[in-house]
């Protein structure tokens, strides 16, 4: 009897802890796009940007450091990566949670670099077998 519970137990614990390596359907999916949007992002990658913003992607920032709000819509975007406004040099990545429901997922991601701290939410949705990124809404503001 004893041995009994001593296996179900053990079988219990196994069959969890697989359970929580599997991971959520599409999680890693979602991970990839995001970072592959970061990266693309820090490395100016147009022609990749484009394939991970929905058309009609808007980003929503609050700029901490001069208290202001601004909004770009997706060509915006990748407008400003392309002149050099927006990204151009290597940030760390932290994504801190990722949530995903079928087609639609969201990233809770932070970004770092020696002066910055960017806490960004990225939404996305399943297109055609892609997870594009739909909107982001972001808060950067100095290291203290």
């Amino acid at each position: 009897m004893r041995i009994q519970r001593y296996l179900l137990l053990f079988v219990s614990v196994l069959c969890l802890s697989l359970t929580v390596k599997a991971g959520v359907p599409g999680e890693e999916e979602v991970k990839q796009a995001v970072s592959s949007y970061v990266k693309a992002t820090d490395t100016k990658n147009v022609s990749n940007l484009q394939q991970l913003l929905s058309s009609n992607a808007t980003f929503s920032t609050f700029n901490k450091i001069n208290n202001r709000f601004s909004q770009l819509l997706a060509e915006d975007y990748i407008s400003s990566v392309k002149s050099g406004k927006i990204g151009g040099w290597e940030r760390n990545l932290t994504i801190n949670s990722v949530d995903v429901n079928e087609n639609l997922a969201m990233a809770k991601i932070e970004l770092t670099d020696a002066r910055l701290i960017q806490v960004e939410y990225v939404t996305l949705m399943k297109v055609d077998g892609s997870w594009k990124i739909v909107n982001s809404a972001l808060t950067v503001e100095k290291k203290k």
